[in-house]
């Protein structure tokens, strides 16, 4: 699942999401909507948050169609 999609379904602003994961909303923003990729650390703590409903697969699958 991509993470806008995850925030979508949760309700959850990206504000709120930014708040939980320690970075800026416009971080957030930029994964969100494919602009950046977050570092691995930050795609493993993004999975945690989002109990494995946005995992490193989705981020890879992001990449590779790049």
């Amino acid at each position: 699942m991509k993470l806008a999609e995850y925030l979508k379904t949760q309700g959850e602003s990206l504000t709120a999401f930014a708040h939980l994961m320690g970075v800026e909303p416009p971080t957030v923003h930029r994964w969100a909507n494919g602009f950046r990729m977050p570092s691995i650390r930050m795609a493993h703590e993004i999975k945690q948050a989002t109990g494995g409903a946005v995992s490193f697969e989705d981020w890879l699958e992001d990449a590779k169609s790049e």
